[in-house]
């Protein structure tokens, strides 16, 4: 990132919202100033969320359609455990539509 100058930085990372050490703005800061750049992290979930509200149902339904089928496409992914908390994640969302 130093070789090309890049000025800011967007980390996208799993389980930011939940980590006692991260998920309080204050605390994100305190943390990612000793590096001395333009830092941002978001938790996947938030990106997820964003995103997909821009979505049509059927856009949405597409979307989750094709997920599911690289996830249980063995060369792609084929791991039972992703495939296992996807679905969880999906039932998460209707749940809270419902």
């Amino acid at each position: 990132m130093d070789l090309v100058n890049l000025r800011k930085y967007t980390i996208i990372a799993s389980g930011v919202n939940g980590d006692d050490d991260l998920a309080a703005p204050a605390e994100m800061i305190r943390f990612l100033s000793p590096y001395g750049r333009d830092i941002a992290v978001v938790d996947i979930r938030d990106f997820i969320n964003v995103f997909t509200m821009e979505l049509s149902a059927d856009e949405l339904r597409r979307a989750v359609t094709q997920t599911y089928s690289y996830l249980t496409t063995p060369s792609l992914c084929g791991r039972a455990d992703i495939v296992d908390r996807f679905n969880a994640a999906v039932e998460g969302w209707l749940d809270q539509v419902v």
